[in-house]
């Protein structure tokens, strides 16, 4: 665990940053309250600092409540140093937002114990911390995600279709959506099991995953349907990213206790040309039935997809087959 150390006697300061080392922490010191304030605020800072009431520049109690009102969710536990352990003093001292407050005697070596005590319920406090930020974030991440496929919910396909409609909108830009339905997959599950079914969705989240482009979004849109957000994306990119998708998920079977399924989709796509966010889903939605009604294994692009490849504003039909 690293500790800020930020003494208004440079000895002391130096006292106590050889203890701290002796003990197998890592130190940082520094002589103001400024630069311990930097110190904090900067990349892989301290989790601990340990600071005098009383510093150059910038006291221990600003420095401990300019760290709580900053909204980084990194806490820095803060032990503050005094002469006095007046009750008042202490009072005040912890309303500033210290969270420890140390009575320093002339002879640092008086307190040792008492110091690294603190330094080890300081350690506690941040480890629960980690604990419930990490609980916090995989709950966030199973309300977001799908639990068979690991990809985006419909929820978090939501938030993430808002989020790049509104930045497609705001700078001028276009985004797409791809999707993706796989031809028969009721008959997968009939004839292979319900496991071979799983296995399958996996199988095909993980080859869409690794097709499409680092930042494009895709979420299980429906028991068997993918949908890719992917923003930024000119007409003939997001044609031949569809085209790519349909590759990887037709040109080699899925393995399943020793038998090969094979997996075709019939593929939707549109643009957020005139479309609202919703329009342009429902649009690929659309274009996707119209792939299942010209015979499946293709890709078909909504009306009004206007691209520079000479074609005419209106259903077009794209069918990449394998060999």
């Amino acid at each position: 665990m690293k500790v800020l150390i930020a003494a208004q006697e440079e000895a002391r300061g130096r006292q106590i940053e050889q203890l701290l080392q002796s003990e197998g922490f890592a130190t940082v010191a520094v002589g103001d309250g400024k630069a311990a304030l930097r110190a904090l605020e900067g990349e892989a800072a301290p989790r601990v600092a340990i600071f005098d009431w009383l510093l150059p520049q910038m006291d221990g109690t600003e420095v401990c409540r300019r760290l709580r009102a900053a909204s980084d969710e990194r806490y820095i536990y803060c032990i503050l140093l005094v002469q006095s352990g007046a009750a008042e003093t202490v009072a005040h001292l912890l309303e500033s937002g210290a969270d420890d407050v140390l009575a320093l005697p002339m002879a640092l070596p008086l307190i040792k114990d008492e110091l690294l005590a603190r330094l080890r319920g300081a350690r506690r406090i941040l480890d629960l911390q980690e604990q419930l930020l990490a609980a916090r974030d995989a709950l966030r991440f199973e309300s977001t995600h799908d639990g068979a496929t690991g990809v985006l919910n419909r929820a978090g396909l939501r938030e993430n279709l808002h989020r790049e409609y509104e930045r497609a909108t705001r700078f001028g830009t276009t985004c797409g959506a791809v999707l993706v339905d796989l031809d028969h997959f009721r008959l997968i599950n009939e004839s292979f099991g319900y496991q071979a079914g799983d296995i399958v969705l996996r199988e095909v989240a993980s080859r869409i995953r690794n097709t499409v482009r680092a930042y494009d979004v895709v979420g299980r849109y429906g028991a068997d349907e993918f949908l890719v957000l992917s923003p930024e994306t000119s007409g003939p990119a997001l044609m031949a990213e569809a085209e790519r998708i349909l590759a990887a998920m037709s040109s080699t079977p899925v393995a399943f206790d020793g038998q090969e399924i094979i997996v075709t989709a019939s593929i939707g796509v549109a643009t957020n040309e005139e479309r609202t966010e919703a329009e342009m889903v429902q649009s690929s939605e659309t274009a996707m039935k119209q792939a299942k009604l010209t015979g499946r294994n293709s890709v078909e692009f909504a009306r009004n997809f206007t691209v520079d490849m000479g074609f005419a504003p209106q259903l077009v039909e794209r069918t990449f087959r394998p060999n």
